[in-house]
């Protein structure tokens, strides 16, 4: 793994991370969640999924553990399913905005992602800008000002590939116009 692409990006893509066995039981145990619906952003979510289950939890972070030397502690976890929408599913943020004592956010794909599936779009290096001023907005906080200067790119996934994101990184995950769902699972450490 390319630590240096991480701090010069503030993100870094672990391609086929998980297995299809791990992803599988990851599955398993987050298809028994409560999915909410927040339909005006196109989004089924539920979190706190696996506070508890500590299989779950160690198949994700032996992942993060692999490329990084930390001791981690669970902020904050979620499952979520885009559904069919043509609007941006979160605004442009920073985690940072929403967790202020985060050190990194991991994002999962569960299926595959793309520039128009319910995909990550980040700005890479925005992180070196520190936290920036957000605005609350209908979903949590939003970055302030012109959102389109951040020159935002899309980040491909694949099943089973891990993704690394710094806490201040600009970025967003935009809606899922097909009939296919985009799910994803992301869990916030400090």
């Amino acid at each position: 793994m390319d630590k240096e692409s991480f701090n010069t990006d503030g993100f870094l893509i672990a391609r086929d991370m998980l297995s299809d066995e791990a992803i599988e039981a990851i599955d398993e145990h987050l298809s028994r969640a409560q999915l909410k619906t927040k339909k005006e952003f196109g989004v089924r979510f539920a979190t706190q999924c696996i506070c508890g289950d500590e299989d779950v939890s160690n198949l994700i972070m032996d992942s993060v553990r692999a490329i990084f030397n930390c001791e981690e502690a669970v902020l904050h976890d979620e499952v979520v399913e885009v559904i069919n929408t043509y609007s941006g599913a979160y605004p442009i943020h920073q985690d940072s905005a929403y967790f202020s004592d985060a050190s990194l956010s991991i994002v999962v794909a569960l299926s595959q992602l793309g520039d128009e599936r319910g995909g990550l779009w980040a700005a890479s290096g925005s992180h070196q800008k520190g936290l920036l001023k957000h605005d609350e907005g209908e979903f949590g906080p939003e970055l302030a000002g012109d959102q389109s200067s951040w020159g935002l790119k899309p980040l491909r996934l694949e099943r089973g590939d891990v993704v690394l994101i710094h806490p201040h990184l600009v970025h967003t995950m935009v809606g899922n116009p097909t009939t296919q769902l985009a799910r994803f699972f992301s869990v916030t450490i400090k």
